[in-house]
């Protein structure tokens, strides 16, 4: 059996591709040639993990906080 893929929440500005593509492309390729999954969190984009649960930002651009109970690490870019 595999090992279960890493879930690492990477901060972002933006969650629109473009931005991500620019800004944090390097973040993003350097996990997923170590096998683990990124998540992008940005304030204006819904997380969806990947058993399907999502989690949207609020009005002000704020994730909820149990989100970090499903990510095995964190990355602030």
């Amino acid at each position: 059996m595999a090992p279960p893929t890493l879930l690492i929440g990477v901060t972002a500005r933006h969650g629109h591709a473009g931005w991500l593509q620019q800004n944090t492309r390097n973040y993003l390729n350097v996990l997923v040639s170590h096998g683990a999954a990124p998540l992008v969190l940005s304030p204006d984009t819904p997380v969806r993990l990947p058993n399907g649960r999502e989690f949207a930002p609020d009005a002000l651009g704020r994730l909820p906080l149990e989100i970090l109970d499903h990510l095995d690490g964190l990355i602030l870019a």
